[in-house]
């Protein structure tokens, strides 16, 4: 039977998980660590974490939290 693919998207600002209208005004939610733990116990297939505001601050991708949500 088919299933569908389930791919959350993950908006960071800084360490923590944002939630934003159009990338604007951002309101924190939560620590992006319990996002993956509470996605994986619900087996989404993927998960895709997007940095804000790493372009403005003129930052590459923070390898060391993405190796560190990968093991969970």
């Amino acid at each position: 039977m088919f299933r569908p693919r389930v791919i959350p998207v993950l908006l960071l600002k800084g360490q923590g998980l944002v939630k934003t209208v159009q990338f604007k005004k951002p309101n924190y939610i939560g620590d992006p660590i319990n996002a993956v733990k509470i996605f994986n116990d619900k087996e989404c297939d993927e998960l895709i974490f997007l940095d804000i505001t790493a372009s403005k601050e003129n930052r590459s991708i923070d390898l060391k939290n993405v190796y560190r949500n990968k093991t969970m």
